[in-house]
C-alpha cells in the first residue's frame, strides 16, 4: 500500500465544528488530572499571578468560553457532546474539590482539540466565569494561583 510508513496527520476540527471527543474521554481525563496534580501554578508573589474575579475577568471568561468551549459544552453550559458545566445539571464541577484542581484540568487538558493552547490568563478567566455562573463565588472574590486552593467547589 503506498501510504504505508507515512505518518498520519493529526486532524484538528475547525473552530465552530462539532466537539472533537464527544465527551467519551472526560471521566478518564478528570481522573488522571486529579491523580497527577497536573503541574505547577505560577509562584506566589509573582506580580503576574495577581487575579481577581472582577466584572472584566468574568466578561473575558465568557468570551473565551463562547469561542473555545461552547461548541462542546453549549452556549449556556448545558452540555451538547460534553458534560454540562452550568446550571442544575452541572454536577460535573462537583468532581473537583477546589478551584485549583479544576484550573489544572482546564489548563492542561482543554480545549480537547488544543490542550493547553490558550494563554494562562484565559484559563483563569474561564475558571472565574464558571465559578461565578455556578454560584461558587461572587464576582468580587479573588481567583488566581494564590487563592485557588482555598476556593472549595465540592461541598
Amino acid at each position: 500500500h503506498p501510504d504505508r510508513g507515512r505518518p498520519v496527520p493529526r486532524r484538528v476540527p475547525p473552530r465552530g465544528s462539532r466537539c472533537p471527543a464527544g465527551g467519551r474521554w472526560t471521566p478518564l481525563l478528570i481522573g488522571i488530572t486529579l491523580l497527577l496534580g497536573a503541574g505547577p501554578f505560577p509562584r506566589a508573589g509573582d506580580p503576574s499571578a495577581a487575579h481577581g474575579a472582577t466584572a472584566t475577568q468574568v466578561a473575558v471568561g465568557r468570551a473565551v468560553y463562547l469561542n473555545h468551549c461552547a461548541r462542546c459544552h453549549g452556549e449556556q453550559g448545558e452540555g451538547i457532546e460534553a458534560p454540562a458545566l452550568m446550571g442544575e445539571s452541572s454536577n460535573r464541577l462537583q468532581g473537583f474539590p477546589t478551584a485549583a484542581s479544576l484550573y489544572r484540568y482546564l489548563r492542561f487538558l482543554m480545549p480537547l482539540d488544543d490542550p493547553g493552547g490558550l494563554p494562562e490568563e484565559d484559563y483563569w478567566a474561564v475558571l472565574t466565569y464558571l465559578l461565578v455562573r455556578n454560584g461558587v463565588i461572587q464576582e468580587n472574590v479573588p481567583v488566581g494561583p494564590e487563592t485557588a486552593e482555598q476556593i472549595v467547589i465540592k461541598q
